[in-house]
């Protein structure tokens, strides 16, 4: 006679199985069912002194908006490209005044430690997620901090970029 069986309990093994099918199926769902966009708002930066100190700096944003079946999660990643005139990526923007420039960087955080860019030179893209709702879409804001390094020699005039801002949700 056997002594001491005992009962093995599949159930979490079960109900994991069942979950991981379930996210699965909503991740396929949402290329289905779910639309996002982007919206920008662009970082002010003001007025550069040349004779200043201390980098200049400014804010924006970068808005991301879904809608789709409720109670989807939807992943997404949020890339901002090198713009038009990089030195050489991400790390090394630049702004343009006909064939002036002047560096710039856009960050992630407050501090202005980590680069906004697309996941190459050290930058990092922003990874995150959206629960949709049952009526209307859902909406995130994310501040990009920008700032433009003491010391350029500028000639005056207005300087621009064009960064690209790459939303890709799954």
């Amino acid at each position: 006679m056997p002594k001491n069986i005992k009962p093995v309990n599949f159930l979490p093994a079960i109900l994991l199985a069942i979950c991981a099918f379930h996210v699965q199926q909503a991740h396929a769902l949402c290329t289905l069912a779910c639309s996002c966009s982007v919206s920008v708002t662009s970082v002010a930066f003001g007025t550069y002194n040349v004779f200043s100190p201390t980098p200049l700096t400014g804010t924006g944003s970068v808005d991301v908006s879904c809608g789709g079946v409720a109670g989807l999660l939807v992943p997404y990643d949020i890339a901002i490209s090198a713009g038009a005139y990089p030195q050489t990526g991400v790390s090394t923007r630049r702004m343009a005044n006909g064939s002036n420039m002047m560096a710039y960087s856009l960050y992630t955080n407050a501090t202005r430690s980590i680069i906004w860019g697309d996941g190459t030179e050290g930058s990092q893209k922003i990874s995150d997620s959206l629960t949709l709702v049952l009526l209307g879409n859902v909406s995130r804001s994310y501040p990009v901090y920008g700032s433009i390094p003491a010391g350029q020699m500028l000639t005056p005039g207005s300087y621009s970029d064009t960064p690209t801002v790459t939303l890709t949700y799954y």
